[in-house]
């Protein structure tokens, strides 16, 4: 199964500096692009939706550029039959305006 996902996060910030360290929780929304699954009736996937914790540093490697590095761990919200989670690394590059 394949999913396209819109997220919102709050996140707070703990420092300034080389290394900003900071934590974000937040919501997903995902909706199914692919529905090939052989566990699954494929008319029992649809749009689900999951919540996140997320840590992370952005590493300033200019004054244009950072690298964002986080973890994220997405908890699904429970069905009756199956309990899912997925945990993500993240490395970007991000660009300051």
């Amino acid at each position: 199964m394949s999913y396209v996902t819109l997220g919102v996060f709050s996140r707070i910030n703990f420092n300034q500096s080389l290394f900003q360290y900071w934590v974000a929780l937040g919501i997903n929304l995902k909706y199914p692009i692919s529905k090939k699954a052989t566990a699954l009736a494929e008319g029992d996937i649809g749009t689900t939706s999951s919540y996140s914790i997320v840590f992370g540093s952005d590493f300033s490697i200019s004054q244009n550029f950072f690298v964002p590095i986080s973890i994220e761990q997405q908890n699904f919200l429970n069905s009756d039959s199956v309990r899912t989670e997925m945990t993500l690394l993240k490395i970007g590059l991000g660009k300051f305006f």
